[in-house]
């Protein structure tokens, strides 16, 4: 083992005799001298941007043509879809088509239940919506409807709001927002278009 190692080290380090170079062609030289002074130009290629515009324009071509097969040129015909009209009943056909006289009808119509619409108008320190409807106020809903409270009780009608330069690119400066815009947000009424903006940032 020992002999072996040994054996291995010498070989590594003994000196190498460098291989004998063989001359280069004069012709192969010159072509080499001549493409060193000369370089070829670099290739121009196009910015992202073109690249772009290119790979657009070869997939729009692509999706040139009939893709889609026109009435009349389909292998299968789908058959028309057939609507049926409503027959006009009169009054005495009415029971015998149907089953029921005209005053069953007209009770049935009666049961059916009609959501009314609630329309609560704006009371200064008075809450936006009923009990029931604040149990499904979101968290912030919620609590901006319980500030509102307490500060209407401080006999507040609006509430300042800051926006920034780089809002609307004109400074800084306030806006205010009456709690009756507010009020009209819980009761999705309509609302002045700057409200909203303001809102929304």
């Amino acid at each position: 083992m020992e002999e072996d190692l040994s054996r291995y080290v010498k070989e590594q380090l003994k000196p190498k005799v460098p291989e004998k170079r063989e001359p280069v062609p004069l012709d192969v030289a010159k072509k080499v001298i001549g493409k060193l002074n000369n370089p070829p130009k670099p290739k121009k290629l196009h910015s992202d941007y073109d690249r772009t515009l290119i790979k657009a324009h070869h997939q729009r071509n692509k999706k040139c043509g009939k893709t889609i097969p026109q009435l009349g040129t389909q292998r299968k015909e789908l058959e028309p879809l057939k609507v049926p009209r409503m027959p006009d009943l009169h009054e005495a056909e009415f029971p015998a088509k149907t089953g029921l006289t005209l005053e069953q009808a007209t009770g049935v119509m009666e049961d059916i239940p009609i959501t009314p619409v609630v329309n609560v108008p704006y009371e200064h320190r008075k809450p936006f919506v009923t009990e029931e409807e604040e149990m499904f106020l979101d968290t912030q809903m919620f609590n901006l409807h319980k500030w509102y409270l307490r500060m209407s009780s401080n006999e507040m009608k609006m509430f300042g709001v800051k926006y920034r330069d780089h809002d609307f690119f004109r400074g800084e400066d306030d806006f205010w927002v009456y709690f009756e815009d507010l009020h009209h947000i819980y009761r999705r009424q309509a609302l002045d278009v700057s409200t909203i903006t303001i809102w929304v940032l």
